[in-house]
């Protein structure tokens, strides 16, 4: 037996004992973070089409990181609208703001004391 088998068989280990799905999830949310700032810059470049694609792309890996009520999510959902307007898809946009404005009215907001 190799010692590598051994030692496998004498101490398990998995990949969450170290920290490995974690790193892996910061990772993927550091990418939707990535996304989203490329897809303002397209944005902002007036380049609509790759705009919405890579907003696409971010809001389905924040989603996946963050859960839809977060503000990281509300932003790059506000970022698609906007791709999608200027791609002249009202329909498509309204209905991202409708999902927009579902998920704000589920933010309880604190009054400031």
């Amino acid at each position: 037996m190799s010692w590598i088998a051994t030692n496998r068989q004498q101490s398990p280990c998995s990949c969450a004992q170290w920290g490995w799905t974690k790193r892996r999830s910061a990772r993927k949310a550091e990418v939707g973070t990535d996304l989203n700032n490329l897809g303002l810059l397209y944005l902002l470049s007036k380049r609509y089409d790759e705009s919405e694609k890579t907003y696409h792309r971010a809001l389905a890996i924040r989603i996946k990181a963050f859960g839809e009520s977060d503000p990281a999510v509300r932003e790059t959902m506000s970022g698609y609208i906007s791709a999608l307007r200027g791609l002249h898809r009202a329909a498509e946009a309204a209905q991202m703001e409708d999902r927009l404005r579902a998920t704000t009215k589920n933010q309880s907001v604190t009054p400031a004391k």
